[in-house]
């Protein structure tokens, strides 16, 4: 499915209030976006990512979100 815009949510994922929303520019969404920040601010501790592609996109967000400087911490 061709979009205009490659990053925009789909249609059938409409964004509910309080939901966090980011453009990244890299792999990892957390590295280069505010979301960190965020997620602090929110008190949210714990991370559910998916994605498409998960060996890509993803891994990448799950390991930003894990680095020392990062909110999210593994077990």
């Amino acid at each position: 499915m061709h979009h205009e815009d490659p990053a925009a949510v789909h249609e059938r994922l409409p964004s509910q209030g309080g939901d966090i929303i980011v453009r990244k520019v890299r792999y990892g969404g957390v590295s280069t976006t505010n979301l960190n920040q965020q997620l602090r601010e929110r008190g949210i501790t714990h991370l559910i990512v998916s994605g498409i592609s998960t060996n890509g996109a993803v891994l990448s967000t799950v390991i930003d979100a894990t680095e020392p400087h990062a909110l999210v911490r593994a077990d």
